[in-house]
């Protein structure tokens, strides 16, 4: 089994710096598609990304400033133990 555990976002896109906006959102600068959003494929560039939790949404802003919204869905993954999880956040506060 894959030990190594992404965060929601890293699954997503790339970013050069980002900020907590809310207990579920945050903001993300300079970021790069790692997969495809909409019509656009990994590695489309943006100038920021919203993760917008409370409502299920992402929104992309590009280089004109226009907005790009769109719903994200829920998928689940395989089960794993919490043993086997392995936290690769600093200040890292759950049990292993």
């Amino acid at each position: 089994m894959d030990n190594k555990f992404e965060s929601f976002d890293s699954q997503l896109f790339s970013w050069e710096s980002w900020a907590q906006e809310g207990p579920l959102s945050m903001q993300f600068e300079d970021v790069t598609l790692k997969v495809q959003v909409g019509d656009y494929p990994a590695g489309t560039k943006f100038q920021f990304a919203f993760l917008l939790g409370e409502i299920s949404l992402l929104v992309l802003v590009d280089a004109e400033q226009k907005e790009h919204a769109f719903r994200l869905g829920l998928s689940v993954g395989e089960k794993v133990d919490p043993p086997d999880m392995q936290c690769h956040d600093e200040g890292c506060t759950h049990h292993h």
